[in-house]
């Protein structure tokens, strides 16, 4: 075989290996997030995969007012939060509840309404998703 012959096949086996390696790439299908955050062991607020309140017991509080169905994490220089009102207390695996959340970080308020699942009630921990938004809120049980 010839210089280019062997280039050109070097070059085809190439593609083919990307293209068999590229295809056994994990797939990320809808509920991938979900038990990825609830095998998840952190209390926090999860978006698209990532934790945008990460409670740490160092430099954190946490908050609850039962009788309203408020819940808060913030930092201890209460320069980030996030604020939940439930709609109900989230008690019950498979209550569909509404939550208004806001957000306060880098000086700007953010706040929106969602509608979630309690997904697993488990050692005192009340985890909640909603898989139209990605978004994971995980709780102390109150």
């Amino acid at each position: 075989m010839n210089g280019i012959g062997k280039i050109f096949l070097s070059v085809l086996l190439l593609s083919f290996s990307y293209a068999a390696v590229s295809s056994c790439r994990k797939n990320e299908g809808p509920g991938s997030r979900e038990s990825y955050f609830l095998a998840d062991k952190a209390l926090g607020v999860m978006e698209n995969g990532k934790y945008s309140f990460l409670y740490d017991s160092t430099n954190s509080q946490w908050a609850v007012n039962e009788k309203r169905k408020t819940f808060r994490y913030q930092n201890d220089m209460q320069t980030k939060y996030v604020s939940m009102v439930f709609s109900e207390k989230p008690d019950d695996p498979g209550k569909i509840i509404s939550v208004y959340i806001s957000f306060l970080h880098n000086g700007s308020v953010s706040s929106r309404t969602i509608t979630m699942t309690v997904i697993s009630i488990n050692g005192g921990t009340c985890k909640l998703w909603d898989e139209g938004s990605n978004t994971g809120i995980s709780i102390p049980l109150f």
